[in-house]
């Protein structure tokens, strides 16, 4: 996810329970994680939303090999 001015306007540095507190479903720490992604994370798990991307498109790429195959 790409660091924009719109983006950064659209969802402001906010904490998890901060967010958990006003029923957002995301939020923005603006500190990479583990991966290097500056990215927004989910309130429910944490997870940073470009390495959930990333999982689910090598499970995809893994699964539609070995049906194709």
């Amino acid at each position: 996810m790409r660091l924009t001015t719109e983006f950064k306007q659209q969802y402001p540095l906010i904490l998890r329970p901060a967010a958990k507190a006003l029923g957002l479903k995301y939020y923005n720490t603006g500190e990479p994680c583990i991966n290097g992604h500056v990215s927004l994370r989910r309130v429910r798990n944490r997870a940073c939303l470009d390495c959930d991307k990333a999982r689910q498109a090598a499970i995809y790429k893994e699964f539609y090999v070995a049906v194709k195959s």
